[in-house]
């Protein structure tokens, strides 16, 4: 049995393997209806009914952080000044700040709150409310996979936004996106030295963009990622990644972990086991 301290958090593929085996929408209407969750949600609704400008936004630190959390975007909390210049930014103008920041989720959030393009009251209606909190609970799920291995919230946020890339260069542009591409390939952090053609023609040797639709592929690459993330949690730790997976039949195509190593809490969640 592989000795599971050596990870310090849950092996990432053997938690993967019993969520696919689960009704993941149903985890996550559980997840929705936790108290503390449903705390905030109603804060939010109350709150944003009550904005009358950006300054009110951004002054509710709590409101922010909800807001900001729908977006992937948390650590941003710490700077109120580019959060004001984001989400005031018109979509429509290529110069706006939304649209020159490289990361496409400064651009989802500009276009989903439509403050630049609409004004402030366009937060206050139904549509904009239910996709924010839609997407606020969809984020912090994945914070909470995120606890038991932080590289399960990574591949669930591949999972979810990779189909909507148009090109390497907006994989290269979202941090999560490219750290779990890049990872994967066994590309260092340094091909960021390089320049972004470069770049991209390196990812684009090894991923194969033109599947990214195609959910075999994607969940193919999304365990290799895993593994990659185990394989070096147990080379730091001593371990062997072959006690970790073995292949279930030859050229197969499918890996699976050994049941012995599970042995992570879920109860809360009502995981299939």
């Amino acid at each position: 049995m592989v000795d599971v301290s050596a990870f310090g958090t849950t092996p990432a593929f053997a938690l993967y393997q019993r969520i696919a085996r689960s009704d993941s929408a149903k985890l996550v209407a559980q997840f929705s209806n936790a108290p503390a969750v449903q705390r905030e949600i109603e804060y939010y609704k109350t709150q944003i009914a009550k904005v009358q400008s950006v300054d009110d936004l951004i002054k509710d630190r709590r409101l922010l952080s909800f807001v900001l959390s729908a977006f992937a975007l948390d650590p941003e909390i710490q700077y109120p000044g580019r959060v004001k210049a984001v989400i005031t930014s018109k979509t429509l103008d290529p110069a706006s700040l939304a649209n020159r920041l490289r990361d496409p989720r400064y651009k989802d959030i500009a276009t989903t709150l439509g403050i630049g393009d609409f004004g402030i009251s366009n937060v206050k209606i139904s549509d904009t409310i239910n996709k924010v909190v839609d997407q606020y609970v969809t984020n912090e799920y994945e914070k909470n996979l995120g606890k038991q291995n932080p590289a399960l919230r990574e591949a669930a946020y591949f999972k979810r936004r990779i189909g909507a890339v148009k090109n390497v260069y907006e994989i290269l542009g979202d941090n999560v996106l490219r750290q779990v591409v890049t990872s994967t390939l066994g590309l260092p952090k340094e091909i960021a030295l390089q320049s972004i053609e470069k770049q991209a023609e390196l990812v684009g040797k090894g991923f194969d963009i033109g599947k990214i639709n195609n959910p075999a592929y994607v969940d193919r690459f999304v365990q290799r990622f895993l593994i990659s993330k185990d394989r070096a949690a147990l080379d730091g730790g001593g371990g062997s990644l072959a006690q970790l997976v073995t292949p279930v039949a030859a050229g197969g195509g499918r890996l699976s972990a050994r049941p012995a190593i599970i042995g992570v809490d879920l109860s809360g969640l009502n995981i299939i086991v």
